[in-house]
């Protein structure tokens, strides 16, 4: 199939990326201690070994087929070199869970936020619950297996099937949103247009022209015949508008 072989050519220099760039994030941790002492940096600190720890785990079935030279595996030996790859997926899925309560947390409970983001022990235990849910997911993959049954290519089909759903339903989301954003901004272009711009701006012109003929009829523009646009004219000419007087007595060199 063309994704999977996209798929595979793609995937090391993404690997790479992916590897490089979450390593970053705990290097800075451990350098400065300052960023400890929040359970939010944790929290980021965390998902970023996870996803390095994934991007590696990614690599155990790549090089067994290139070292062993086939890429058919029994379901015990596909599960074992995809432990690296589980566990991880668990901890990713738990953290950004976490992140999620912790984010909703600072937006209803601010101040109880801030008093729970400077307590290590609270990082400690978030850990821990990530960890353990790791090992029950994990384990529970190797419950009551086929033995004899054999995977080829032992790849992430599944996943590149639901990660392409799930990117399609996100851009899905995303056009409605912005159509909704480009909607409104319109409605409020025209509105402006025809509210605001164009009566001050015909009201601006025969103000001008009649202050440089003498005119004081009034009638110079016929827009101002409806009833709305006249009453905005009335407002506008009131004098109590700053600087009325001087624009109709001014002349124009």
């Amino acid at each position: 199939m063309l994704v999977l072989a996209v798929y595979r050519y793609t995937r090391l220099p993404l690997i790479v990326i992916s590897v490089t760039g979450n390593a970053f994030v705990p290097i800075i941790m451990i350098r400065y201690p300052t960023l400890r002492k929040s359970s939010t940096n944790m929290l980021i600190a965390q998902l970023s070994f996870a996803e390095f720890l994934n991007s590696l785990g990614t690599l155990v079935p790549m090089i067994y087929a290139n070292v062993v030279g086939s890429r058919e595996a029994n379901l015990h030996l596909c599960l074992v070199l995809a432990i690296p790859m589980l566990m991880s997926l668990y901890v990713i899925q738990t953290t950004i869970l976490f992140v999620a309560i912790d984010r909703l947390l600072c937006l209803i409970r601010p101040l109880v936020y801030h008093r729970m983001n400077t307590d290590f022990k609270l990082s400690v235990v978030r850990a821990a619950v990530c960890l353990l849910c790791a090992l029950i997911g994990t384990a529970a993959q190797f419950i009551a297996p086929k033995a004899h049954s054999t995977f080829k290519n032992c790849s992430l089909g599944t996943l590149l099937i639901m990660v392409g759903v799930y990117y399609w339903f996100r851009h899905q989301a995303k056009t409605v949103v912005n159509n909704a954003v480009l909607a409104t901004t319109t409605l409020i272009l025209i509105a402006y247009v025809i509210l605001w711009s164009t009566p001050i701006s015909v009201f601006l012109c025969d103000a001008i022209f009649k202050a440089s003929s003498g005119e004081t009829n009034g009638r110079w523009s016929p827009l101002f015949a409806m009833r709305p646009l006249r009453l905005f004219k009335r407002i506008l000419r009131s004098k109590r508008v700053p600087g009325r007087q001087q624009l109709i007595t001014t002349k124009l060199k």
